[in-house]
């Protein structure tokens, strides 16, 4: 149970996620409402009002949370941070047609308590529909993808190891967990960099610029290209491949393949000038 509350979702975009919650409570909200046509005795004006109230409602709560909510967590999304996300905006939503409701569309009478404890049923029924609804849909997208993310690996490597010789040999790196990992031959790598817990590495496959991101150090990653004296440290927070430069003027470096100026510091410039200037004799500093 954990283990799934824990996993990452797929890399969906946010708008794709406000318009399918937003939607879902729309129509049901909807559909509530005609339902209870018949007990509420009420006028057309009346279910205009009640509709595009609480519709704003879902929006604008649902709009707010997630943009919240991906600030938060960096957009590292994991089952467990959704339904945190979604508790809050069903409670929020709770609270807000509540007061709605008692403003606009109390049509006993009732006081503001009633119609917390009238709509705190209504809310979390209406709003864990959709939630259930999308926690199943993104299981199977992440199953599915999965398993597709596998299939091109395994075509992938059958073809490289169909072309490996003796002087190129595929590496694999991967993170803290062992959990996931990425197999390439060190040619392929661009640059790899640091960002707090994570190493972004960036390579090319089949002329396309790609990027993994591990929970790692970029001295463990170091210590796993050790062997591969073209793969040099220039920064703190970077390791390029030398192959791959482009430019140099000053303290940077262009790295074909990649709109980016990578920084090369004191600490590493004379190591970094030496293997530079062993695989090119040419001055590029």
């Amino acid at each position: 149970m954990f283990n799934i509350l824990k996993s990452t979702l797929p890399d969906y975009k946010i708008k794709h996620l406000v318009l399918l919650v937003a939607a879902s409570v729309f129509v049901l909200t909807c559909i509530t409402e005609f339902l209870f046509w018949g007990f509420f005795k009420i006028g057309v004006k009346d279910i205009f009002i009640f509709i595009i109230g609480y519709t704003i409602i879902a929006i604008a709560c649902t709009s707010f949370f997630i943009c919240f909510f991906s600030t938060l967590f960096k957009n590292r999304w994991n089952f467990g941070r959704f339904f945190i996300f979604a508790f809050t905006v069903i409670t929020t939503d709770w609270i807000c047609n509540s007061i709605f409701c008692y403003n606009y569309t109390n049509y006993y009478n009732e006081s503001l308590l009633k119609n917390f404890e009238r709509l705190f049923i209504t809310t979390y029924a209406i709003g864990i529909v959709p939630v259930v609804g999308f926690y199943f849909f993104l299981r199977y997208k992440r199953l599915h993808i999965f398993l597709k993310e596998k299939e091109e690996q395994n075509q992938k490597l059958a073809f490289r190891f169909l072309k490996e010789t003796s002087e190129q040999k595929p590496v694999t790196l991967c993170g803290v967990s062992g959990k996931e990992s990425l197999t390439l031959f060190p040619q392929e790598l661009i640059y790899l960099e640091s960002t707090g817990n994570y190493v972004r590495i960036n390579y090319t496959f089949e002329e396309k610029v790609l990027q993994k991101t591990f929970r790692t150090t970029l001295s463990k990653m170091e210590e796993s290209l050790n062997e591969y004296p073209f793969l040099s440290r220039c920064h703190r927070a970077f390791i390029v491949n030398l192959f791959r430069i482009e430019e140099m003027n000053g303290s940077k470096i262009r790295l074909e393949s990649v709109n980016a100026d990578i920084p090369v510091s004191k600490t590493y410039k004379a190591d970094f000038q030496s293997r530079v200037n062993s695989i090119n004799p040419s001055p590029l500093i």
